[in-house]
C-alpha cells in the first residue's frame, strides 16, 4: 500500500557571500526519496504542489529579501536498478517554477521544465542505489536577457539508507548552460548537494542539507518536516 503524505517544514541556514536565511515549505501530496520508506515505492518519488519560500539576507546584510524559492507543480522520478532480470530506464521529470540568481539575472522567477534519463545500479533487496543520468533543463523568464535559458549535462544521484531512522541523498552534476546566445552552452556549472534526514517518528523528521552551485555559492541548512 502506498501512503500519500502531506508535509510541512521549516529551516534556517547560511549562504556564502550573503548571510543567513530561513525557509518554509509545504508539500500537498505523496513522497520524496528521503521520506520514511515503509509503505512507499522504494526507488521512486512523486511530488505534487510542493513549494518553498525563502527569506534571505542581501550581500550587505542590511535588507532581507523574501521570495518563492521553488514550486514543484509535479516532480516524478524512478530509479529502479538494472538487474539480470530487468533492464529498467531510470528517469526524472519536473514542471514548476524557481528563482534563479546568476551574473545575468538576480532573483529572476522562471518557469522551468526538467527531464533526464539513464540507468541505476543497486540491490533489489535494499533501498540503496546509484543513478547515472543525462539531464536537460529549460527555463523561461521575462527577466532573462533572451527570455530563455537551456542547460544539459550529466548528473549522479546516490541514496544510502543505513537504518530505518536515517536516509541520505547526494546529487552531483555538471552542466553546460546558456541564455541561447552565441556561443551556445558556454557557461559551465558544477552543482552538488547532500541531505541527511533523521526520522524521529512517523510524523517528525529532521534534516541537515549542504548544497553548492558555481553561480550561487555554497549553503548549509538545518530543518524539520512534519508529516500529515
Amino acid at each position: 500500500m502506498v501512503i500519500a503524505l502531506s508535509a510541512g517544514g521549516a529551516g534556517a541556514g547560511y549562504r556564502d557571500g550573503q548571510g543567513s536565511f530561513g525557509t518554509a515549505s509545504m508539500r500537498f501530496a505523496l513522497h520524496d526519496l528521503l521520506d520514511p520508506l515503509p509503505g512507499q515505492p522504494t526507488f521512486s518519488e512523486i511530488h505534487f504542489a510542493g513549494l518553498t519560500g525563502r527569506l534571505q539576507q542581501t550581500e550587505y546584510g542590511q535588507v532581507n529579501k523574501a521570495y518563492l524559492d521553488n514550486l514543484d507543480i509535479f516532480r516524478v522520478s524512478s530509479f529502479q536498478p538494472i538487474t539480470q532480470w530487468q533492464n529498467s530506464l531510470s528517469w526524472t521529470a519536473k514542471l514548476g517554477m524557481r528563482t534563479i540568481t546568476d551574473n545575468a539575472c538576480k532573483y529572476c522567477l522562471a518557469t522551468t521544465l526538467e527531464a533526464g534519463g539513464g540507468a541505476s545500479i543497486g540491490s533489489s533487496t535494499s533501498e540503496n542505489f546509484l543513478a547515472f543520468l543525462t539531464k536537460f533543463e529549460l527555463d523561461y523568464s521575462n527577466g532573462f536577457p533572451t527570455q530563455w535559458r537551456a542547460a544539459v549535462g550529466p548528473e549522479v544521484w546516490g541514496r544510502w539508507v543505513p537504518s530505518k531512522k536515517i536516509s541520505m541523498l547526494s546529487i552531483i552534476g555538471y552542466k553546460w548552460s546558456n541564455y541561447l546566445q552565441a556561443p551556445l552552452f558556454s557557461d559551465q556549472i558544477f552543482t552538488h548537494s547532500l541531505e541527511i534526514r533523521y526520522h524521529a517518528s512517523k510524523v517528525w523528521s529532521y534534516s541537515l542539507k549542504g548544497a553548492g552551485q558555481e553561480s550561487k555559492g555554497r549553503e548549509i541548512q538545518l530543518g524539520f518536516y512534519r508529516f500529515f
